[in-house]
């Protein structure tokens, strides 16, 4: 029972991480566009980038933490 449920868990925990940093950066990103005149190609990539990294991160301590 622990093999399909953990791997499922971690992928679940990273994308609610993933979901919640977007939501957080979006109006960060857009007040740094607005105040110091960064271009759209840099909101976009930091709304994608960041939340896309927590993710990953999130999947592969999970993986490590099932090798224990």
């Amino acid at each position: 029972m622990r093999g399909p449920v953990f791997p499922v868990l971690f992928i679940y925990l990273g994308i609610s991480g993933t979901v919640l940093a977007r939501l957080l950066l979006m109006p960060f990103a857009k007040a740094l566009q607005a105040r110091r005149g960064y271009s759209d190609q840099f909101v976009t990539d930091l709304a994608v980038a960041l939340p896309l990294g927590a993710f990953i991160l999130v999947v592969i301590v999970g993986m490590m933490l099932l090798a224990d």
